[in-house]
């Protein structure tokens, strides 16, 4: 099973899997704008595409959630309900980078290096840059000046740069998740507690705070 609640989209799709390799297919998959709350949406939908695929909740053996960096609250409703699965079910689940996922499909088709970059708040940007073997320059949080000096260093290096600020397809998050689940020897890593937000920018809460 795998969510998406990141931006304004809410997604899930449900892949047939092989973790001894990591391969995968999408059976049935649910990706819309959401207009109403996430949270009223989002068990619904679940239920709602395990139904169509005659599936039992039973079937499901690994949960796969986009962490972000996207919207606070939808971080928060996906990976909650993914982690309640994950617990009630006693079945791993695991967090994808959103700038991960994004930079994946190119990876895929053969670009040796993927930057992918989102906008935060105005002048506030999220980025990483990933190669096959994983991330050359983790996800980061900076202004757009930073931003422009961290590309900078990576001068010389070829990197093709991908921005979307629609979030990806739940069948993305469920298949690099089912890849990163077969490559791990720990499969005590994907246990539900461990799968934590990347909210990377402090919240409105603690931006008063620092009075910013």
């Amino acid at each position: 099973l795998s969510i998406e609640t990141t931006g304004g989209y809410l997604g899930v799709a449900l892949l047939d899997f092989d973790p001894a390799v990591g391969d995968s297919r999408v059976i049935r998959s649910f990706f819309f704008p959401c207009f109403e709350k996430q949270s009223d949406s989002l068990v619904p939908s679940i239920i709602k595409i395990l139904k169509v695929a005659r599936l039992k909740k039973e079937a499901i053996g690994l949960v796969a959630v986009d962490a972000g960096p996207g919207s606070f609250t939808g971080i928060r409703v996906g990976l909650t309900t993914a982690r309640t699965i994950g617990q009630t079910l006693q079945i791993p689940v695991v967090a994808v980078s959103r700038l991960e996922a994004m930079s994946w499909p190119l990876l895929q088709s053969g670009k040796p290096l993927v930057g992918a970059k989102l906008n935060a708040l105005p002048g506030e940007i999220y980025f990483a840059v990933y190669s096959s073997k994983g991330p050359v320059r983790t996800p980061a949080w900076m202004s757009g000046a930073e931003f422009q000096k961290a590309v900078k260093k990576l001068k010389g290096r070829k990197v093709v740069w991908v921005m979307d600020e629609k979030p990806p397809h739940p069948s993305i998050i469920g298949k690099l998740a089912i890849l990163k689940f077969s490559k791990e020897k720990n499969k005590r890593k994907f246990d539900f507690e461990r799968a934590l937000p990347l909210y990377l920018q402090p919240s409105w809460a603690e931006r008063e705070k620092r009075g910013e």
